[in-house]
């Protein structure tokens, strides 16, 4: 069995599964995994910039092996577990994606807003520094995704900043 593939099924067992069953299902597990990693939990995955933020393909096309094979791969990691370390990362991981979306936010829209504003402020390529600071990403993010309001985009940058994963803020 592919090493990548139980790290993955264990990780999202510890945080609660994952389905595949519709696009929110897979844009939620998407911005999870990509969330996940930053949290130390190096699964692999690298991401670019898609229409809904971060997307990795090779992430979908495994999500999507798992789920066809879900009975054969739950049966196979139940034999192994996670390291308390991963276990530690992962339980400050399920306590930010636990906290209430911004208002008016389906989950799997604010975690899609999470993933976008980090991505933006700590991934993206930029010419200048300044580009990186939360005006900056705010306006870049309010541009490509008109319907997050700047309330909305204020309370995700806040909380990616009080878990350590931004170094700039309002």
């Amino acid at each position: 069995m592919d090493e990548q593939l139980m790290a993955l099924q264990l990780c999202l067992n510890e945080v609660g599964g994952f389905r595949m069953d519709s696009f929110s299902e897979r844009l939620k597990y998407q911005k999870m995994v990509y969330l996940m990693q930053l949290f130390g939990i190096d699964l692999g995955y690298r991401f670019e910039w898609y229409l809904r933020g971060p997307y990795c393909t090779e992430l979908t096309a495994d999500g999507f092996e798992i789920d066809k094979h879900r009975e054969r791969m739950e049966e196979y990691v139940k034999d192994y577990e996670l390291s308390n370390e991963a276990r530690e990362k992962l339980a400050r991981f399920r306590d930010m994606i636990s906290r209430p979306p911004a208002d008016g936010l389906s989950q799997e829209s604010w975690l899609e807003l999470l993933a976008s504003v980090h991505y933006l402020a700590q991934i993206a390529y930029v010419k200048n520094p300044e580009d990186r600071e939360y005006d900056r990403v705010s306006a870049r993010l309010r541009g490509k995704k008109p319907w997050y309001k700047k309330e909305q985009i204020a309370q995700a940058w806040s909380l990616l900043k009080t878990y350590g994963l931004l170094k700039e803020g309002p």
